[in-house]
């Protein structure tokens, strides 16, 4: 009988051992998300968690410095709204390029953008990434922008950079309208556009003539000068 107890206990033991372990691998799959670029890690590689909270597919996902231009596309596939996934982003060529530029062994900070693409073809970008003061960042969109949201670790509160998208987007179309309107000024003239008055040259060229023309008075009969000849009154003729 107590055979029997020790072997129905350590059955039970063995049981619940398995479900264990078969509840952390399936803990383990829910909690796997899907990546944005390639996985590593180290030095100067930013590891930010990015929620798609707009409600369209994001379908291409692009980043640049201030020093070089947007990469390739970092999405194996669709970025879906409501989904959360893990980005992961090599900075040190972009942080090298930065001290290169300075001339100086500081280490600066780069200002980093997001190019994204949706499924509709709209194209948008996240201006002045804050990779060094953010762990999850929100991806939202209204009033025609895209922007993020996240609680900043430096200043331990929530930050959106609503308002300096809205005042980029503002200034980018001023400067557009501006160059329109210099162009406009350059642009050089159609000489075939230009509308002349009708005018009758043949005309003029005749009142020139009669304004040039000498007249030639026929000489008086009967009558004669005082210095007809040339040669006076008083000169003996032949």
């Amino acid at each position: 009988m107590n055979k029997i107890l020790k072997f129905i206990l350590s059955s039970f033991v063995c049981f619940s051992f398995i479900l264990n372990g078969c509840s952390k691998v399936d803990e383990n799959k829910e909690t796997e998300k899907k990546i944005i670029g390639i996985k590593i890690e180290g030095e100067n590689v930013y590891i930010v968690n990015i929620i798609n909270s707009t409600d369209k597919n994001i379908i291409e996902f692009s980043i640049k410095s201030n020093f070089d231009e947007y990469c390739n596309n970092m999405l194996s596939e669709d970025f879906i709204p409501n989904e959360e996934r893990v980005l992961y982003y090599d900075a040190n060529k972009a942080i090298e390029e930065s001290k290169k530029q300075n001339d100086s062994e500081m280490e600066t900070y780069p200002d980093f953008t997001i190019h994204l693409k949706f499924d509709d073809e709209s194209e948008f970008e996240l201006h002045s990434f804050p990779f060094d003061d953010v762990e999850t960042a929100e991806i939202k969109m209204e009033d025609e922008i895209v922007f993020i949201e996240y609680n900043s670790i430096q200043q331990d509160k929530l930050v959106s950079t609503k308002d300096a998208e809205l005042k980029i987007k503002s200034d980018k179309e001023n400067s557009e309208d501006i160059q329109e309107s210099v162009d406009e000024q350059n642009e050089p003239i159609n000489q075939d556009s230009i509308q002349y008055p009708d005018y009758d040259y043949a005309q003029d060229y005749e009142s020139v003539q009669e304004q040039n023309q000498v007249v030639v008075q026929p000489p008086v009969s009967g009558s004669e000068t005082s210095n007809e000849g040339c040669l006076g009154d008083d000169v003996d003729t032949w």
